[in-house]
């Protein structure tokens, strides 16, 4: 009996344990109650998180106190009460319903089950099966494994599995008290090659990299180790990455947290906490495509992003700031000669342009790659045994990292030129886009009289210069003292040799030689437009035909840099004193230090360094840091006003006003007065209407609106044409009148005028601000975020979002507007609400007699007696002395030992609450002070000692180009404080409500703030976190290891918590200790530390070794080789790890503990063996380059006037294919035309002169003077040439597209030219010819305009070329004459043809053909109708007398052609094609007609050649081209 009574017991106690991990139709779970899994380590029920009374049904671990949920049901939907219920319904759906019954959660499943069962597992599974089938997975119907949370746990997964659809993922909760899906996802992205992207909303904020076989790319040394395993597995049915635990005992997880920060954590029982293992972003580097495109990110750099090799800064001006835009590749591709180079211990890119195979071996996937021209990296696929597969990116490299270890390299598609490249400095020029000669520096010191005072003709230059050629010169030298000017020096040099025009000021070289920087100008003998005009003596000798003049020939060089120069140019700084004047007083732009390039279709720029001179920078550019071209027209506007008035716009003054030069020009104009603007010194010679219409195009220049403001080419045809009716100007910009006191002459040409002050009789009411003089800080009321309470604040001015820099009521908010903020006849500024009670005030012991609070432009509010801002040791109080959550530049962390002030950063409670958080940076004085971070009362980072360069925890962060900092330590005060080295670009250190110290630098072009840098790097900046005698390294897993001569003090626990750190492997006797050299590490917290800073580390290590209880010594300062001494006492702590640190730390141990000396010597040889090797090898090197130059100096031409790269006959034969027939692309009278390819992997063309021909080379010669000195847009561009033996030839840029006729005049072709390709072919054309007319240096008739010479370039951009027949008109020249016609029939103008005259109008005629042939698609010569016998011309010209011109168009172009354009193209062709000369437009008309809707244009008379021809001769011939006497061939350059 007493048996059974047992074994009943025993079976009532198994049945009742099962039930406990179970629910069933008939066992629902209440809350209050719970289920256990029968392994004791899972419990699910209600709970509620945090602080919040809302209740959840979720998971956590049973043993473990707090409760750490794990797993949550209804995360979207809470119950507000304790009366929810979880059921299992008959058909195995979890139901979770309220207190009415309603279901707010359920599970999914598409089984019907018979007898349903919900388990937990010891997984922390909660599964649904049928009936007992417990452990076989593929029975589940459904399971929580399926749908994650917040937190990964052993034997989940995170993937797609690709049968079902099933996207299992991780997100974030919204904070720790609400388990509401938050902001950050952690997913598989399938795309490409897979792998792990966590995204805050729409955005990407971390990838994992692609998978190596080992390891995710941005986790290198986050490898499968002793304690855990983890697998990413990719096959046809699923991709997906899970991790398990290699035992079971140890509780662990992996956390996405409210954050966005990965976490892996593990229970330390011991201490009965969770222990950070790592976490997956390792630092600031880990944000997503941080650095840009084609950029890598290195956080021990200062900044971190730096461009590939091969690579430059889309933005080099911002890249010491902001490297999101990234880099572009420094030579363009050819796809047929590329290489590739070599990249090692990096994150691979992100993958999802990518393509993958899993059994190609490296060398096949090389040549894959190479083999598609999109193809730009490649990659093993798997680096395990050596490597195997293939891994092939497509499009731009971004998110690229570096570490100190990675086994996966990445091969970087490059142009061929890229390869092997040797970087020269000194006397060669680093960048190739600066296609300069260069000058050595004996010759340019000898020029200028050893750079003689006698010889300065302005700030930092120097003529004229005399060359030894006897060429007059200006030499523009850069300061060695200043500290801005390389960057500018560096722009000049690389826009202005791309620039070609009669109205730019010529740079002949430039000399970079030592610490010299300097260019080499055409010497300009009349100095400068202000020169003269403002001189009172000088200004008489200016005329206004030279006036007017020199108003035309600025207007045509700021055309030129805004629309037709290869680059699209700003200036920026166009003013009259850089308006330079020739020999015959034509006016010559100079000075692009401040110009900026606008790329494509980008039509405005923005900046924070406003740069450039008052009276002549626009309102959008001065107020607002916006430039665009409407910025240089506003400049041209106020020169044109300065030139006809002989006055400043910035100093003028009159009795009656006081408004400036261009207020006053706007009241005379509007009183019909405008002529009494003019100098009184040309007033016997101007000419009424052209001073009239300079007055009305000036005004209209500078109105205040950019889009109000004409257009260059509007300018310059406006100008340049009498009777035009002009718009009427509206009131100009800066049409505000000043003080009187404003228009004196002083120092700076700046004045802001602005409210920044309040005083005893004026106060702060909320609604009021007060702004800092300068604009820059606004102070006011203010609420943060969403909050609704009030503050009052200082925050940036110009900064659309208002960011916050010091809150005064941190602690007290105001909840309603009626708060007021004054200043009390004391000197105490006082903050009241509604009833008139103070809630907050500053505080001064000074009595004060006239008090003022005022908003400096720093930032700082001060309170001082009277006038005396600029005294600093006057301020009675400043807010500087008390920061909230920001260090602004001049702000100061730290402690007055004197007054007893302690400047310390508290962060905001959160971003909508600045009352003060957890975390406060300040500085401990104890031992050698340094700065902490704490959380309450514990420290949470440490910056590390000071070692006279930066804090040794950042031994990156060092001062730069972008900003300077210090740390003093004296007597008085110990403080740290940093300064930006330039005001225009707002910076700020933010304590954040995280804690993290973060550098941030606001961004004028993306309107957002940059996160520099971030005091924590990674998880090894957690303070102490290795324990004592141990160092962090980020780049190993487990992180901690000991130091040399310690071991783990509990080795048990080395594999996950190292809190406890390590102790001495062999004990100290003191007498007889010694010491290890560490280097390469953070040095460690110094509070029990002693220092001394006039020793030497000779003594200091003495002194260290007759101190029983000192532990480690260093050098106090790296600098200078090093100085000073520091003494640790105590245990050593927080060690971390870099890869670069200056400071060593010696580390005592016991004498059995040190090395051997033998090893020292040995490696001391071998590296004295290296050196001498290397040093012969690079002896040889050189020798072999100077040996090679040498020789290729002898192939110099001796002609000046071919300013060209000279291409030796082996290259460009080897380039041909040693002139295969293969290659030939087009044929003619002076010979055949190669397509080639250089061994930097450029196409080109090469146009080779017939041996065999009786013509050509004269024309070769021609062709040469002429093309090496023009620049446009619309020519193409002549690269070099090679004159070896009797070769003769020129070597062109490669047009992939052919030339015009290949597509207009072929059937199938042309309907690939749309209406709008062809009206920009047209526009470019009429531009380019434009340029030559007027605009070039030299005058040129082109003579042999043709479709076949108008090639197309990628963009099917349209480029004149071969200027054989071509001719140079000198002076007042306007036509020649020849007996040898040469050119191409129907193209020729009658003159031309008939009487051999030539002119600008003979090419006028030429491109009217040229834009009826392409609006019908068909040859003038070889037009025929039925109807008649006429050419093209003829009948064009029909059809427009009897209003039927539409009847023209091409026939493919009827679906795409604008009307108005259609019929404005044909009437502009019929008027260039008129009979006569003088009845035909100039270009710039052509021009200004062809860009300009709603024109009234002249009617076209009958055209030239309108004549019936005899049917015959409308058929086709073998030629079009000839002499009077003998035909002519013209070269074509066109691909096959």
């Amino acid at each position: 009996m007493l048996r059974l009574f047992i074994c009943c017991q025993f079976l009532f106690m198994l049945l009742t344990s099962a039930a406990l991990d179970t629910i069933t139709t008939n066992k629902s779970i209440r809350d209050g109650n719970t289920i256990v899994s029968a392994g004791g380590v899972y419990e699910l029920g209600f709970f509620s998180p945090g602080n919040s009374k809302n209740r959840y049904v979720g998971i956590w671990y049973k043993k473990i106190s707090p409760t750490t949920v794990v797993w949550v049901a209804n995360r979207d939907i809470p119950l507000n009460d304790t009366s929810g219920v979880l059921t299992l319904n008959p058909n195995g759906i979890l139901v979770l319903v309220d207190k009415s019954n309603v279901s707010i959660w359920s599970s999914n499943s598409s089984r019907l089950l018979k007898n349903p069962k919900a388990r937990l597992l010891d997984t922390a599974n909660l599964v649904v099966s049928d009936g007992n089938d417990r452990d076989q997975g593929i029975n589940f119907a459904w399971q929580s494994f399926d749908y994650p949370g917040n937190t990964l746990l052993p034997g989940m997964k995170v993937g797609i599995d690709l049968v079902t659809g099933m996207d299992r993922y991780v997100t974030s909760w919204k904070s720790t008290d609400d388990p509401t899906p938050g902001d950050y996802v952690d997913r598989v992205d399938s795309h490409g090659y897979p792998q792990l992207f966590l995204s805050r909303n729409s955005s990407v904020v971390f990838s994992s990299g692609p998978w190596t076989g080992a390891a995710f790319s941005s986790s290198p040394s986050n490898k499968p180790s002793l304690y855990y395993t983890f697998e990413f597995v990719i096959n046809q049915k699923e991709i997906y990455f899970k991790y398990e635990l290699k035992s079971d005992s140890l509780p662990t997880r992996v956390v996405l947290n409210p954050d966005g920060v990965i976490q892996h954590l593990i229970w330390i029982e011991h201490t009965q906490s969770w222990f950070l293992y790592l976490t997956a972003q390792l630092d600031n580097c880990d944000r997503f495509a941080l650095c840009g495109p084609y950029s890598s990110c290195n956080i021990n750099n200062s900044p971190p992003c730096d461009c590939l090799k091969g690579f430059e800064p889309r933005y080099p001006q911002e890249s010491a700031a902001d490297w999101s835009s990234g880099c572009v590749r420094r030579t363009s591709l050819n796809c047929t000669h590329d290489g590739f180079l070599k990249f090692t211990r990096i994150k691979m890119p992100d993958s999802r342009n990518s393509w993958y195979n899993e059994r190609m071996n490296l060398e096949d996937c090389e040549k894959m790659c190479l083999a598609d021209c999109n193809c730009t990296a490649y990659s093993d696929l798997d680096v395990r045994n050596g490597g195997s597969g293939c891994l092939l990116w497509f499009g731009e490299l971004i998110d690229i990292r570096e570490f100190s270890q990675n086994e996966q390299n990445l091969y970087v598609r490059v142009a061929a030129s890229e390869l092997g490249e040797c970087i020269l400095t000194g006397s060669k020029v680093e960048n190739e886009d600066m296609e300069l000669p260069l000058f050595d520096l004996v010759t340019v010191t000898s020029s200028t009289g050893n750079f003689s005072s006698a010889n300065v003709i302005g700030e930092g230059g120097f003529g004229p210069g005399i060359l030894p050629s006897g060429q007059e010169i200006a030499v523009k030298r850069l300061s060695k003292y200043s500290g801005q000017g390389i960057q500018e020096l560096k722009n000049e040099i690389v826009l202005i040799s791309k620039l070609q025009h009669r109205n730019l000021v010529k740079l002949l070289g430039c000399c970079l030689e030592g610490e010299e920087r300097m260019l080499i100008y055409e010497f300009m003998p009349n100095a400068s437009l202000d020169y003269f005009i403002f001189d009172p003596s000088r200004k008489a000798s200016l005329g206004w035909k030279n006036r007017f003049e020199i108003a035309m020939g600025i207007s045509r060089g700021l055309l030129y840099l805004h629309q037709d120069s290869r680059l699209r140019i700003i200036h920026r700084d166009l003013k009259t004193s850089n308006i330079l004047l020739d020999t015959d007083m034509n006016a010559k732009i100079s000075d692009f230090g401040l110009a900026k390039i606008f790329g494509g279709d980008q039509e405005e720029g923005k900046t924070k360094r406003v740069i450039g001179t008052y009276g002549y920078m626009s309102p959008e550019y001065a107020v607002d840091g916006k430039y665009s071209v409407k910025s240089d027209v506003f400049s041209i506007g106020v020169i044109i006003l300065e030139i006809v008035s002989g006055r400043k716009n910035r100093k003028f003054r009159h009795l009656e006003h006081h408004h400036n030069l261009l207020g006053h020009a706007w009241l005379l104009w509007i009183e019909g007065n405008a002529l009494e603007l003019i100098d009184e010194c040309i007033k016997e010679s101007f000419s009424e209407s052209q001073v009239l219409r300079c007055i009305q195009v000036g005004l209209l220049c500078v109105q205040k609106l950019p889009e109000d403001r004409p257009t260059m080419a509007s300018v310059v045809f406006w100008l340049g044409n009498e009777g035009l009716v002009l718009p009427q100007p509206k009131q100009p910009g800066f049409f505000i009148e000043r003080n009187s006191m404003e228009s004196t002459e002083s120092s700076t040409d700046e004045v802001y005028v602005t409210l920044d002050t309040i005083t005893t009789d004026k106060s702060i009411r909320d609604g009021d601000t007060i702004v800092s003089a300068g604009g820059v800080y606004e102070l006011g009321f203010f609420s943060p975020g969403n909050s609704k309470n009030h503050y009052v604040g200082i925050w940036y001015k110009k900064i659309s979002n208002g960011t916050v820099v010091w809150v005064a009521n941190r602690s007290i908010p105001l909840n309603d507007t009626s708060g007021v903020l004054t200043l009390n006849p004391n000197g105490i500024l006082v903050l009241v609400d509604k009833s008139n009670v103070s809630i907050w005030s500053s505080n001064s012991s000074r009595l004060l007699k006239n008090p003022k609070a005022r908003l400096l432009d720093s930032g700082n509010l001060v309170v001082s007696d009277g006038n005396d801002r600029g005294l600093e040791n006057n301020f009675a109080w400043q807010s500087f002395d008390y920061p909230g959550n920001t260090l602004l530049p001049g702000m100061r962390l730290g402690k007055d030992f004197v007054t007893g002030m302690n400047w310390h950063l508290t962060s905001w409670k959160s971003t909508d609450d600045p009352t003060p958080g957890d975390y406060v940076d300040r500085v401990d004085s104890h031992g050698y002070p340094q700065l902490f971070v704490w959380k309450n009362s514990s420290i949470v980072f440490s910056s590390g000692p000071w070692n006279g360069i930066a804090f040794s925890g950042s031994p990156n962060n060092k001062p730069n180009t972008y900003y300077s900092f210090e740390f003093v330590i004296n007597q008085q005060e110990i403080y740290y404080t940093y300064t930006i080295k330039n005001d225009s670009i707002p910076t700020r250190v933010v304590l954040n409500p995280s804690g993290v110290l973060e550098h941030l630098t606001w961004i004028e072009r993306s309107q957002s703030w940059f996160l520099y840098l971030t005091a924590q790097f990674d998880n090894c900046d957690r303070f102490g976190l290795c324990g004592p005698y141990s160092s962090c390294n980020i780049n190993n897993s487990p992180p901690c290891d000991c130091l040399k001569g310690f071991e783990p003090r509990y080795p048990q626990d080395s594999a996950t918590e190292w809190s406890s750190g390590c102790i001495r492997r062999t004990s100290l006797d003191c007498t007889h200790d010694g010491f290890l050299k560490f280097s390469g590490i953070k040095m460690p917290d110094s509070r029990n530390s002693w220092y001394n800073d006039s020793m030497n580390l000779e003594d200091c290590e003495k002194m260290c070794l007759a101190d029983c209880n000192c532990t480690a010594y260093s050098d106090l300062d790296v600098r200078n080789g090093g100085s000073g001494c520091l003494l640790w006492f105590g245990e050593l702590i927080d060690i971390r790890g870099f890869s670069q640190n200056e400071q060593n730390l010696y580390v005592r141990v016991a004498a059995s503990e040190l090395d051997r000396k033998g090893r020292r010597k040995r490696a001391a040889l071998i590296g004295v063996i290296s050196a001498v090797v290397a040093t012969f090898i690079l002896s040889f090197l050189a020798w072999f380059y100077f040996r090679r130059r040498k020789r290729r100096r002898g192939l110099e031409v001796e002609n000046e006037d071919m300013e060209l790269p000279l291409f030796d006959l082996v290259t460009v034969t080897t380039a041909t294919d040693n002139f295969s027939s293969a290659n030939v692309i087009g044929e003619g009278g002076f010979g055949p035309v190669y397509k080639g390819i250089l061994p930097n992997g450029q196409d080109i063309a090469v146009k080779r002169l017939s041996k065999h021909s009786g013509q050509g080379f004269q024309e070769l010669k021609n062709e040469i003077a002429l093309i090496s000195k023009l620049q446009h847009r619309n020519l193409v561009k002549l690269l070099g040439c090679c004159l070896e033996g009797e070769e003769r030839m020129l070597i062109y840029e490669f047009m992939p597209n052919a030339s015009l006729d290949y597509f207009i005049f072929d059937s199938s072709r042309k309907a690939s030219l749309a209406w709008k390709n062809r009206f920009e072919i047209a526009m470019g054309i009429s531009r380019g010819l434009l340029y030559l007319h007027q605009d070039s240096r030299l005058r040129i008739i082109h003579r042999d305009l043709k479709t076949s010479n108008i090639l197309l370039d990628t963009d099917m951009n349209a480029k004149i070329s071969d200027f054989g027949l071509a001719k140079i008109f000198g002076g007042d020249q306007v036509e020649g004459k020849t007996k040898r016609v040469i050119g191409t029939y129907g193209y020729m103008s009658p003159e031309y043809a008939v009487d051999g005259k030539y002119s600008v109008k003979s090419d006028v005629f030429s491109i009217g053909v040229i834009i009826l042939e392409i609006v019908s698609g068909r040859k003038n010569r070889k037009f025929r109708h039925l109807e008649h016998h006429h050419n093209l011309l003829g009948h064009a010209w029909l059809l427009w007398i009897e209003g039927n011109a539409l009847e023209l168009i091409d026939e493919c172009i009827k679906e795409s052609f604008s009307e108005s354009q259609v019929l404005r193209c044909i009437q502009v062709g019929l008027l260039c094609v008129q009979k006569l000369p003088e009845d035909r437009p100039t270009m710039a008309s052509v021009v200004f007609w062809l860009g300009n809707e709603g024109l009234v244009l002249p009617q076209p008379k009958r055209p030239g050649f309108f004549i019936e021809r005899n049917s015959m001769d409308s058929t086709k011939s073998s030629t079009d081209e000839g002499y009077l006497s003998n035909n002519v061939s013209i070269t074509i350059l066109e691909p096959r």
